[in-house]
């Protein structure tokens, strides 16, 4: 069987990187959508599996971001993620779940990394929540594996 492709491109590397973290942001997190596979990475374009069914519209994006809110701007005047969640009444969250893994660098990775593509990572994906358990705040990081160090302890 034959994997059909869509290929989105962008004007910079930079939106290119923005839809690529978006895309792995709501692939992760909002599990009710049906995201496609995101298949390449490339400088300036994103290779997707194409999926047959509705398409997302403008329209859907009011529905995204009225459960974002203002939090970015409010994030960069308060430089806190605590006091960022303490503004919309979220005062007491926890950390549910991290995962710990391992990737290899593409171009965008190694470019931000400074590293060769294809050298390893680590990539640290964290669920923080609500003493009633919903979800107020995930972080994806992605490190080079050869200048990080884990340390658990119990």
């Amino acid at each position: 069987m034959c994997l059909k492709r869509y290929t989105k491109r962008y004007e910079t590397p930079q939106e290119c990187a923005a839809a690529r973290f978006h895309h792995q942001w709501l692939s992760a997190y909002a599990r009710p959508l049906h995201m496609p596979c995101l298949l390449f990475v490339g400088s300036r374009h994103l290779q997707f599996e194409n999926v047959s069914g509705r398409h997302a519209v403008p329209s859907d994006l009011v529905v995204l971001a009225e459960h974002m809110g203002d939090a970015a701007r409010i994030y960069r005047k308060t430089n806190s993620m605590t006091r960022t969640l303490a503004h919309f009444d979220v005062r007491d969250y926890r950390r549910q779940e991290t995962r710990v893994s391992s990737a290899l660098a593409d171009a965008l990775d190694a470019e931000r990394l400074r590293l060769g593509p294809g050298r390893p990572l680590l990539v640290i994906e964290s669920i923080n929540v609500t003493p009633a358990g919903r979800p107020v705040l995930t972080t994806l990081a992605r490190f080079a594996a050869d200048r990080v160090e884990l340390l658990v302890e119990s």
